[in-house]
């Protein structure tokens, strides 16, 4: 019986050195990816609190973080991983010096006036986190090699750097 334990405990290690070898593959390959798991996640609770907990579709508050947070993970997808970067270079140099464009950096305010429902107040400290993770760990942004694709860069991390400051506390 010892020895079916042992064996089988052998078994389960190497396996997870294999998954560890996959993932570090993965890692080693695509390591900007993982910056956006965080936000990823916060934009899923943004849309289970419509769901599930009652906060109103329309509500300005899950509008402007909804978008705000779409706009943000469509621009670091375009520069995450090596398939991505020919299309992030595309059009990073067809929209980087437009301002009427969504993509170009452009965020929705949540209203100052009004709080944000109850549901959402949890969802806002961790979409801190996940905005600074992205931004301290994306390599993809890196990319970006003439003056228009730079100036996109600049107005994506000002983007994120306006929606952090739009959730802190004033």
């Amino acid at each position: 019986m010892t020895s079916l334990l042992a064996i089988l405990l052998s078994l389960l290690a190497m396996m997870l050195l294999g998954v560890l070898s996959a993932a570090l593959r993965l890692w080693m390959r695509h390591g900007d990816t993982n910056a956006c798991y965080p936000l990823y996640a916060v934009r899923d609770r943004l849309v289970a609190s419509v769901v599930f907990e009652g906060v109103p579709e329309d509500d300005a508050w899950f509008a402007a973080l909804h978008w705000n947070v779409n706009a943000i993970l469509r621009g670091a997808s375009m520069l995450s991983g090596p398939a991505s970067r020919p299309l992030a270079l595309a059009i990073g140099s067809l929209d980087g010096g437009r301002d009427d464009l969504p993509s170009a950096g452009k965020l929705i305010r949540p209203p100052r006036h009004v709080a944000p429902p109850a549901a959402l107040e949890p969802i806002l400290d961790e979409m801190k986190s996940a905005l600074a993770k992205l931004s301290d760990g994306h390599g993809g942004f890196a990319l970006h090699r003439s003056a228009k694709e730079r100036l996109e860069l600049r107005r994506k991390r000002q983007a994120a750097r306006e929606l952090r400051s739009l959730l802190a506390p004033a």
